[in-house]
Formats: C-alpha cells, sequence, structure tokens
C-alpha cells in the first residue's frame, strides 16, 4: 500500500488513468436497467484514488477545465439556439421552473445543514445531474478572496465528493418518484392512465397487441404551389417551420427537381411544396 501510495503521488498522470480506466469499469456495472454511466463511475472512483493526497498541477487543471468548457458548449450550444422557438416554449418554461426550484433546494439545505461552498456545489451537480457545475464552481471557487488555499482545496475537493453521493440519487429518485412513489401515494394506476391515452389520441381504437401498429396514421400531407403572394414567399425552411404547430415542409419541388432542405434554404415562386401534419392541425 505504501508504494501504490508514494507511486501515485510521485505519477499523478497514473493516478488518472487509472481514474478512466476504473471509472469506466464501474460505470459499465448495471444493476437492474440502472446503469451508473463513465462519468459518474470516474468520479466516484476520482474521489476514492483522491484520498492518496494527489497533487494536479494548476495548469493541468486549467487546460482541463477549459476543454471541457470548450466540449459543453460546442455540444449544448447548437441545440440551445436551434430549440428556441414558439413550440418549445412550454419545455424552456419547464426547464426554468425546474432550474430555479433546484438552486433554491440546493441553497435551502446549504443553510439548513450549514455546509461549505463546495458542498454546495457538488450537490447542486449531482442532485440536478449536472457535471458542467464542477468543472465552474472548481473554477469559481480557486478565484475566491479572502479564503486561504488549503480552504480552497478542502471546498474543491467537496464538490466532487457531493457530486459523486447524490449523483445517483439524482439520477434514479425522479424514476422511482414518478413511476413508484408519487402514483402509489396519489393511487394512480399509470398502466391504466396510459391505455386510456392512446385510444383518446388513436380516435378510440381498441388497444394494439404486441408488435403491432397502425399501418394508416392520423398524417396527412398536401402539396402547394407557391406564388409572389403567398406568405411563404421568401422565407427559409427555418422561419415557416418556427411558425407552424404540429405540421411542416418534408418536400421541395423546384424545376421539376425534389431540392435538399435545409435551414436556410429560401422559399421561391414556383416552387411545390409538400406540407405533412395531422389531419386536425
Amino acid at each position: 500500500m505504501d508504494f501504490v501510495h508514494t507511486l501515485i503521488q510521485s505519477s499523478p498522470f497514473i493516478a488518472l488513468f487509472i481514474t478512466l480506466s476504473l471509472g469506466y469499469l464501474v460505470g459499465k456495472i448495471t444493476i437492474g436497467r440502472f446503469v451508473l454511466g463513465g462519468v459518474a463511475g470516474t468520479l466516484l472512483m476520482g474521489v476514492l484514488i483522491g484520498q492518496f493526497g494527489v497533487h494536479i498541477d494548476p495548469g493541468v487543471k486549467s487546460i482541463f477545465f477549459a476543454l471541457f468548457i470548450y466540449a459543453v458548449g460546442f455540444q449544448g450550444g447548437p441545440q440551445f439556439f436551434s430549440a428556441l422557438n414558439f413550440r418549445t416554449i412550454n419545455i424552456l418554461m419547464s426547464a426554468v421552473v425546474m432550474t430555479v426550484s433546484g438552486l433554491l433546494c440546493v441553497l435551502a439545505a446549504a443553510w439548513f445543514f450549514d455546509l461549505d461552498r463546495g458542498t454546495a456545489a457538488g450537490l447542486a451537480a449531482g442532485g440536478l445531474t449536472q457535471s458542467a457545475i464542477i468543472g465552474t464552481a472548481g473554477d469559481a471557487i480557486s478565484k475566491l478572496a479572502g479564503v486561504t488555499e488549503e480552504a480552497k482545496h478542502i471546498m474543491q475537493t467537496n464538490v466532487a465528493v457531493g457530486y459523486a453521493v447524490t449523483y445517483i440519487f439524482g439520477s434514479l429518485g425522479p424514476i422511482l418518484m414518478v413511476t413508484w412513489i408519487i402514483p402509489t401515494m396519489m393511487k394512480w394506476d399509470i398502466r391504466g392512465e396510459a391505455i386510456k391515452l392512446a385510444e383518446k389520441m388513436s380516435g378510440g381504437k381498441p388497444e394494439l397487441n404486441p408488435g403491432e401498429f397502425n399501418a394508416i396514421s392520423q398524417l396527412e400531407s398536401r402539396a402547394f404551389q407557391v406564388t409572389n403572394s403567398c406568405s411563404v414567399y421568401g422565407k427559409t425552411i427555418a422561419q415557416v417551420n418556427e411558425k407552424l404547430v404540429d405540421v411542416a415542409i418534408e418536400v421541395i419541388e423546384r424545376d421539376g427537381k425534389e431540392i435538399e432542405l435545409e435551414k436556410f434554404t429560401a422559399i421561391n415562386e414556383g416552387d411545390v411544396i409538400v406540407v405533412t401534419g395531422r389531419r386536425k392541425a
């Protein structure tokens, strides 16, 4: 054990790669239908291996934090802005409510249990299953004024500890609440309500047996030829689809040939557009 302790302290990169390999191995462990995942598994192993007192150079921390922020922004940025339209306003409002309520719960828990800033940030990251909070919180803690380096190190360590402890509950908790605890408390029959909803959406038709599907759905397509007096003339596909509800442009035919649809494809005079949507839309 002393040899391992000395080796890890003298070679931090060995600890890094051991954490990654063991973390992904632990993340593949399946308990029923629940899988911990590589991120949570790596953090758990990082907390354990970190007890050996591994010291990481601040420059390495800054580089990896910058890469982390870039990766999060590169993945989430386009998805966020592409979702900003009238059809997703309810989803966006739900996300805002969930974020604010989660923050208030974390602040209340930190005040009630007298948690330090690092533990509170880890609680938010794990409870809300938002790994991005870890890097942001660690960077913010390192810039705190009037706090000793030792206190900063303890708080940064507590961020990972709080995340690792609460991540499993943050992932599994909502599933148990929605599928078991709340229906049991409210005496709801989830399966029965799902069947009723399916019958309502299928126009009162009986429930399908396993493996069966409706060959004819409640969708319909119609073709329109664009003139210079049409409201869609000169607009792009993205602009038109943004104002449509349960309807979308599927095909555009120009000069007798189908053209490739892109967000910024403009609709010209003489184009034949095929619109698909629900019959009641």
